[in-house]
């Protein structure tokens, strides 16, 4: 009998103590779900991300390994004053690195995951300016934090384009998204700073430059700061210079990309692909047409930068926002000689567009759907979605649906007075 009680009352205890237990878990998760819900993100991001790292593509193969095997072969000094590769001289720095260090290409992954995770380590810096903007300066709910948290690590193409292709968008975008915090935070020759190191490594870092056009012309921005971008872009140039490249070929890689392949579109849903199809007259046709192309695409941002300046009165944290998803989304669209990936900055420009405008979801949405099927087309070419250049096309059409809807917004959004507390 004694036992019996004994049994009971240890029963009770326990059930008391995991009550307890259970009620303090809640109320814990209650008060920290924010920072857990992140941090489990975190965790099943790397673990989506590892499965990708082994992932070869036809731009490691072709261009980033045979680059490599120079820089190895050249030595840090020579390989720099060489001019190989199409790409800036911030980027070769890293090759020269991670060759110092004796990282194996050819068979070996070693290379191919000293690529994906630095890239990769600029998607997570991402996240987390996007976390900290969201919950410390613009004080947006914690759900919005928390989505917005979720958009900058599992949007398709920010998971494809580092871990799966190799890319290194992810490190320009960051610097393009520090410019526009510090924009959002009146500071405007930070902002300058950020945008000159993005435009270090990437030549699309200029959708973002007519942003700082149009805050100019609304005198919310100091067009003077643009010369510390020169200087931060000039001293980015300064290795090479010293190991004996010369001034003019370091200023001529952009240049130099502008001249590569003649096609009025690269798998880049945008306009130029319905101009493409109907044309049908391969590369010859198409280059012939470039030029007058990027004249009327060139033409076309300057009248919508004007118009985004007349319509928007103030620019506060929304209006700057919108402006510059605006213009990284049209700035590829109407461009020719535009690739897939060209859509990266709208991509994570969009996940700023739903933190400062949550209703308008379905417009990053769009951007995200649009850009996807770039990627669709050259990574999987047909095999399981059909027709490339039906992707192509619907997803044009995506963009164009956010473009007009963004304007659409703008104009709806400086029909009225409105309150202009979080100014630019």
């Amino acid at each position: 009998m004694k036992d019996s009680e004994n049994k009971f009352k240890i029963l009770i205890f326990l059930r008391g103590f995991f009550s307890k237990a259970f009620e303090a878990f809640i109320s814990f998760l209650e008060k920290y779900w924010v920072w857990i819900i992140p941090l489990v993100l975190l965790v099943l991001s790397v673990l989506v991300r590892i499965p990708f790292y082994p992932v070869r593509t036809s731009d490691y193969n072709v261009f980033l390994s045979s680059w490599y095997e120079e820089a190895r072969k050249l030595g840090g000094k020579e390989y720099l004053a060489s001019g190989i590769g199409d790409y800036g001289p911030m980027y070769n720095y890293f090759l020269v690195i991670f060759a110092s260090f004796g990282i194996e290409a050819g068979e070996s992954n070693g290379l191919l995951f000293a690529l994906k995770i630095t890239s990769d380590i600029f998607v997570y810096l991402s996240a987390f300016l996007v976390f900290f903007l969201s919950k410390f300066i613009l004080k947006k709910s914690d759900e919005i934090t928390v989505f917005a948290f979720a958009f900058s690590l599992f949007t398709p193409t920010i998971l494809l384009n580092s871990p799966y292709w190799g890319q290194c968008d992810a490190i320009y975008a960051f610097f393009c998204l520090l410019s526009l915090t510090f924009l959002l935070l009146k500071k405007p020759y930070l902002s300058a700073v950020f945008f000159g190191l993005s435009f270090a490594f990437k030549l699309q870092s200029v959708f973002f430059a007519p942003v700082f056009l149009i805050l100019w012309l609304r005198k919310g921005f100091k067009l003077h700061a643009l010369l510390l971008s020169v200087v931060v872009y000039f001293l980015s140039l300064v290795p090479s210079l010293a190991c004996g490249r010369s001034l003019s070929s370091c200023l001529g890689v952009y240049f130099e990309q502008t001249k590569e392949y003649g096609y009025l579109s690269a798998n880049a849903p945008n306009i130029y692909i319905f101009v493409q199809k109907a044309f049908a007259g391969g590369e010859t046709v198409e280059k012939a047409i470039v030029p007058g192309a990027t004249i009327i695409g060139l033409t076309f941002i300057g009248l919508a930068s004007f118009f985004a300046y007349r319509v928007n009165k103030d620019f506060d944290v929304q209006s700057t926002a919108r402006v510059a998803l605006l213009m990284a989304a049209l700035c590829p669209f109407v461009l020719p000689k535009m690739h897939e990936r060209y859509f990266y900055l709208a991509d994570i420009i969009a996940v700023v567009f739903f933190i400062a405008n949550p209703k308008k979801f379905y417009i990053p949405i769009l951007i995200w759907l649009g850009s996807f099927s770039g990627y669709v087309t050259f990574l999987f070419k047909n095999d399981y979605f059909g027709d490339s250049n039906v992707n192509l096309m619907i997803g044009a059409l995506f963009i164009l649906a956010a473009i007009v809807l963004l304007w659409v917004d703008m104009l709806k959004n400086n029909s009225s007075p409105k309150e202009t507390e979080n100014r630019v």
